[in-house]
């Protein structure tokens, strides 16, 4: 018998922080930020 298998983990997500005073601009930059695979917050 070999060695058991070691469970890889995802690599974290790239964080971004957003600092918009104007909501919907936010909303759509964490939005798009989010479907490019980083997490954003504000």
């Amino acid at each position: 018998m070999g060695p058991e298998p070691v469970e890889m983990s995802a690599p974290p997500l790239p964080r971004i922080l957003i600092v918009e005073d104007e909501q919907a601009i936010a909303d759509t930059l964490i939005y798009a930020l989010g479907t490019e695979g980083f997490l954003a917050d504000q």
